[in-house]
């Protein structure tokens, strides 16, 4: 009789245990009161808070699709900077040879304006025309 009865203590014990455990469970998922011990509506607030800035820092105005749009825009700019600085050195050195070259000058005068020396004939083709 004392094993039956020190079983049905043990069985007893594992039973409320049990419930116990269960309870806790329960209460930790209850809709009342989450794991953190917050109210469920709060943390189911700021887990959406979190979630929709995340979405905001990634497709917002300032977000990250943004600024990967502003890098590809700058590089373009850096580009075009470039190009406009070549073409700007090679216009200033145009200047100078207009400036100090007279056979460039000559040269400039002779296409541009159809200048000749004298005694020099001018003959002019006319352009042809692709088909």
């Amino acid at each position: 009789m004392e094993g039956s009865s020190r079983l049905g203590r043990i069985s007893e014990r594992v039973r409320r245990e049990r419930t116990r455990a269960l309870l806790r469970l329960r209460t930790l998922w209850s809709w009342e009161r989450s794991a953190f011990g917050l109210p469920r509506a709060l943390v189911s607030f700021l887990v959406l808070f979190v979630a929709g800035m995340a979405l905001v820092s990634l497709v917002g105005d300032q977000g990250l699709v943004a600024y990967w749009m502003l890098r590809a825009e700058r590089e373009q700019l850096k580009q075009d900077v470039q190009a406009h600085q070549t073409r700007e050195r090679a216009l200033l050195r145009e200047i100078e040879a207009l400036r100090s070259d007279p056979s460039y000058i000559e040269q400039v005068a002779r296409k541009q304006l159809g200048f000749a020396k004298p005694g020099e004939i001018i003959v002019q083709l006319p352009e042809r025309k692709e088909p």
